[in-house]
């Protein structure tokens, strides 16, 4: 189980901050130190600063993002963080623990204030830290200083010592058991000069052999490495010690805790940058007594497999004496560090004590592990057990109900017949060290067949279909055709394969977590070759004269859909246009493309036809050959006989259309001598042939309305009333 620390809303943090115990026990297991085995204590965390081991052997850490909070146990005891849900820093530093005749106490330096450190009193009857309350630095220094880190005095007196990121000093909080507010509050006090800068950690120390008298050697991790100051117990005298590098100084060393009880200074280095850096980071352990530098022997969990090193040490802790671990090492990093800071990679782990590991259920018949190690496909598994010698394995119902064990099971244990559906817990344990359990369920039955519905079984489709199928929920999916190629994992709506023409086969195979498959498979036809289009007329380069234009196709397989455009590239979509477009194009360069889809969706090339509209051939305008009509005519002949005139019409005349007009000469002094014309008649003819064309203009109107004067026949050939060529016009007299 494990400590989820995802920047959770306050809803959620006040119902249990999304937070699972990260152990199933960290049972009271007294003993000497094995043979420096470690386990896994909890994940979840995000830039964790440091840990404490409350009177009651729960472990507390201070989360970046959450706070300082409990993480194992009751999860939901929080103090301060991004949401907070009782009062506490808002970015907490390494937290120091302090027990004096008036309680136990735990320091929060609060990185999120400018001098703030939080005191949180122990309150044994509901197992959390209460009544958090600010004691603040002198802002003489920086008004800025960010508390960083603190460490309580190794010696049991009522002093803390605390650094800044932003302070040039070491402070010491005195009478830090005082109480805020009264006339015995605690006192800080600068005690200490920092050369380097962003000082991060802390550790008091007991000094080295032979000590100088009534003082405390301080660690600090600032923009140095790791320096050192001795500092007297006593008030600090006018001219403060200076921290000079240490001895002790692995490279890239970032938090620190100290073991006073066996006087070991311990280090955990910060060198992973990138992902690359993963595991680069180690435990180092520094005895001030005899001044002797060792790294911290790390064993593999079977959490983290192959693990034999840290990525990115944030901070420690120590198991007191008289607690469940004493010595052990809390060593809390945090992966995120090395993706962008990414929450909750953090983790936390128990060195120094012994420990047994269990790999995952195996099923015997198959050698193989089932894909979820909280599952098996076997009634009887087989599990490999390593760590320190001695190991003792038992199974258990998550009900609590015994099944075998304790027994001995160094190397290889072997599960009697389990029930299926069942839900299991294997503990292993080594005498004196960490108690580890392993869930795992039960489940022989496989998982129904996928329920496939593209490809269509028996349907057509194109070359690459998108595969969608539905199945049991947490089953990994692998996909495979006729032609041996596999795709794992194979997800619904996807595009495993490419298909050429033909018949075609898919199986798709459902595997769940205990390991169980099952198959199930559709077989169909692929059209995978798109459609072409060719055009029909008129000629690719072509000029056209004829309006409107007609532009016709077909393409090179039946069902298909087109999408066209007119002088674009951008081509209109599918079933938009067909065959032929009518189109009236203006003058000059036209391009037409048509693009077509089949119906299992392959899209064909686009392809494009290029014409000019050119201007329409011009016609010569029909013209009369000849009008002939006698320059004088006697007015008694018109009333008599009529007008008769003799036209020689060209090919194509089909029409005539003949007007007369009267010449009224101008008055006198009138500013034109142009005479104007008097309508008398119109007439129109329908000719069959060309050649000479004779008309009499004889109508009672001619031969009441004559009389002598110039008059003007205008006669206009045609090949239909609505088309008319030239005008022929003739002058004639009438006379007496």
């Amino acid at each position: 189980m494990r400590f989820l620390a995802a920047r959770p809303a306050r809803a959620a943090r006040r119902i249990g901050l999304g937070i699972a115990l990260a152990l199933a026990s960290l049972a009271a297991a007294q003993g000497a130190l094995g043979a420096g085995a470690s386990t896994f204590v909890a994940a979840g965390l995000t830039g964790p600063f440091g840990a404490v081991v409350a009177p009651d052997n729960s472990v507390w850490v201070a989360d970046t993002n959450l706070g300082f909070c409990k993480v194992t146990g009751d999860p939901t005891a929080c103090l301060g963080g991004a949401v907070p849900i009782a009062p506490g820093p808002t970015l907490s530093g390494q937290p120091a623990e302090l027990t004096t005749g008036l309680g136990t106490f735990v320091f929060l330096p609060d990185q999120g204030t400018p001098a703030a450190v939080f005191r949180a009193t122990w309150n044994p009857p509901t197992g959390t830290f209460v009544n958090a309350q600010p004691i603040f630095l002198s802002p003489a220094d920086n008004a800025n200083m960010r508390p960083s880190a603190a460490s309580a005095d190794p010696t049991g007196l009522d002093q803390v010592y605390v650094v800044a990121r932003n302070s040039t000093h070491v402070w010491r909080i005195d009478n830090a058991d005082g109480v805020i507010g009264s006339l015995t509050p605690p006192i800080t006090t600068q005690v200490a000069n920092v050369t380097g800068l962003r000082v991060r950690s802390v550790a008091s120390t007991l000094t080295g052999n032979p000590p100088p008298a009534a003082a405390t050697t301080v660690f600090l991790k600032d923009s140095n490495g790791i320096s050192s100051v001795d500092v007297p117990s006593a008030p600090p005298g006018p001219t403060l010690p200076t921290a000079l590098p240490s001895v002790f100084n692995p490279v890239g060393a970032l938090a620190l805790v100290y073991d006073a009880a066996n006087r070991l200074l311990y280090a955990g280095t910060g060198n992973a940058l990138v992902p690359a850096d993963q595991g680069i980071d180690t435990l180092e352990q520094f005895n001030t007594l005899t001044q002797a530098q060792a790294a911290a022997p790390f064993a593999p969990t079977p959490a983290f497999p192959g693990l034999l090193a840290f990525t990115a040490v944030h901070g420690l802790g120590i198991y007191p004496p008289g607690s469940a671990h004493p010595g052990g090492v809390l060593v809390l990093d945090d992966p995120g560090a090395v993706f962008g800071n990414a929450a909750g990679l953090g983790r936390m782990f128990l060195v120094n004590k012994p420990v047994a590991h269990s790999g995952p259920p195996v099923n015997p018949v198959t050698g193989l592990p089932s894909p979820s190690p909280a599952f098996t496909n076997s009634p009887t598994p087989t599990f490999t057990i390593g760590g320190d010698p001695g190991a003792l394995c038992r199974i258990n119902t998550l009900a609590g109900l015994p099944v075998v064990g304790p027994v001995a099971c160094a190397g290889t244990f072997s599960a009697p017949a389990l029930a299926n559906g069942t839900a299991y817990s294997l503990a292993v344990q080594v005498p004196g060290g960490l108690f580890e359990p392993r869930a795992f369920t039960v489940d022989l039955a496989p998982p129904a067949p996928a329920a496939i519905s593209s490809p269509p079984n028996g349907g057509l489709t194109n070359g690459a279909p998108l595969v969608n199928f539905t199945g049991e929920a947490g089953a990994a999916a692998t996909c495979a055709d006729n032609a041996g190629r596999v795709a794992s994992p194979c997800t619904s709506g996807s595009t495993p394969f490419t298909f050429t023409d033909g018949p075609k086969r898919l199986q798709v195979t459902l595997t769940d977590p205990a390991g169980n498959s099952t198959s199930a498979a559709v077989s169909f036809q692929v059209d995978a070759t798109a459609p072409t289009v060719a055009f029909d007329g008129p000629a690719n380069g072509a000029l056209v004269r004829t309006s409107p234009i007609l532009v016709g196709w077909h393409a090179s397989e039946g069902a298909v859909q087109f999408g066209c455009s007119v002088d674009s590239p951008a081509i209109g979509g599918f079933g938009s246009c067909g065959s032929p477009l009518n189109l009236r194009l203006g003058a000059g360069a036209h391009t037409i493309r048509v693009q077509g889809r089949d119906q299992v969706g392959n899209v064909g090339p686009v392809a494009a036809l290029g014409f000019t509209v050119g201007a329409p051939p011009s016609t010569p305008r029909l013209r009369l050959a000849g009008l002939r009509i006698g320059p004088k005519l006697k007015i008694k002949k018109v009333r008599k006989g009529g007008i008769a005139l003799l036209l020689q019409l060209n090919q194509g005349t089909r029409f005539l259309h003949i007007q007369l007009f009267r010449v009224i000469p101008p008055k006198k002094n009138a500013q034109t001598l142009a005479g104007r014309l008097q309508f008398v008649i119109k007439t129109d003819r329908k000719p069959v042939r060309a050649g000479v064309y004779s008309v009499n203009l004889l109508s009672p109107l001619v031969r009441r309305a004559f009389r002598t004067g110039t008059y003007q026949i205008e006669v206009t050939p045609g090949t239909n009333p609505s088309t008319l060529g030239v005008r022929s016009i003739k002058r004639f007299q009438v006379v007496p």
